[in-house]
């Protein structure tokens, strides 16, 4: 256990008290994560409202992660982004894992529960090029965006909103036939991202998997954020709305 924080998010004009811990090993998906309780502080002892668990990304690359204190009202949260089941064991080059995106952390309800929940910075969209835009798309079985768009460069960021949310899958590949598989299985209700044929992945035996995250929303549409950080690090990170 390491890299704790505490503070607070207004929730309606009520400031909660969240305390980030974060574990290795434990997490969701094996080995670090960080986790995060709601409750109160008395300026001596914090009091959890619930004894369950949450976690603050199921990803199975985020650990150590901590807010800063000098952003006026928003929490900026910033992780590592790698795992110490294999973070010494990546085959690269000049580097060996990165930071996460800067997100702000915000309480949103779904149902009758209360999570924090993750938005990538607004500073973000300083640096976006031009945009493309598909609307009322019916796809029959695949659609490939690279035949549409022969232009597309990383990085680059992918928002998909479904009215409903049926299960679908999202493929990036190479010209390796190298690949990572995002999607959404509606009979089991979770989020995947699936590794086990993105290149390299022999280099350790937790690696190549199938990663799972629960939806958390209870609304029948769908909002899958995906911010996709490929040019250079391959580094992919998503986020799914709840609302």
């Amino acid at each position: 256990m390491g890299m704790p924080d505490l503070f607070t998010l207004n929730d309606n004009g009520k400031n909660i008290w969240v305390l980030i811990v974060n574990i290795n090993p434990g997490g969701p998906n094996g080995g670090s994560a960080t986790q995060y309780f709601l409750g109160d502080f008395d300026g001596k002892a914090f009091t959890s409202f619930k004894n369950e668990t949450k976690w603050l990304d199921f990803g199975p690359d985020e650990y150590a992660g901590v807010t800063w204190n000098n952003t006026e009202n928003r929490r900026i949260f910033l992780g590592w982004m790698n795992n110490w089941l294999y973070g010494t064991a990546v085959p690269t080059e000049r580097s060996r894992s990165a930071m996460t995106i800067p997100r702000e952390l915000k309480l949103e309800h779904a149902g009758d529960d209360m999570f924090v929940a993750s938005e990538p910075v607004e500073e973000l969209n300083k640096i976006e090029g031009k945009r493309v835009s598909y609307k009322a798309l019916r796809i029959n079985k695949s659609f490939e965006i690279v035949k549409e768009e022969k232009e597309i460069k990383f990085p680059c960021r992918i928002n998909l909103s479904l009215e409903k949310s049926p299960a679908f899958s999202l493929v990036l590949s190479n010209d390796l036939n190298d690949k990572v598989i995002i999607g959404y299985d509606k009979k089991q209700n979770q989020y995947f991202i699936d590794r086990t044929q993105s290149g390299n992945v022999n280099f350790q035996k937790d690696f190549a998997a199938k990663h799972f995250a629960p939806r958390l929303s209870v609304k029948k549409r769908l909002i899958l954020h995906s911010l996709l950080m490929l040019a250079q690090w391959n580094y992919l990170q998503i986020m799914a709305y709840l609302l």
